[in-house]
């Protein structure tokens, strides 16, 4: 089972994307939502998810600036 987390900064979006991936992907088997930037990051370190929807234009934290505080780890 693959777990998945979608970041989004619009409600709207996340709703929609965790529909269209229950309906289509059933090898996604649990799909975690982070409203914004710094919830996403908390929810990558609690869930440890195996593939990450990311927006990159949001307030607060980007996606890019996201992505970029993970460059180091291995």
């Amino acid at each position: 089972m693959i777990k998945a987390l979608i970041i989004d900064d619009e409600l709207s979006t996340l709703q929609v994307l965790r529909i269209l991936i229950e309906k289509f992907v059933p090898e996604i088997g649990e799909v975690t939502l982070a409203l914004g930037g710094p919830e996403g990051l908390e929810k990558i370190r609690s869930t440890a998810p195996d593939l990450v929807f990311l927006d990159i234009e949001m307030p607060e934290l980007d996606g890019i600036d996201m992505m970029e505080s993970f460059r180091d780890r291995g």
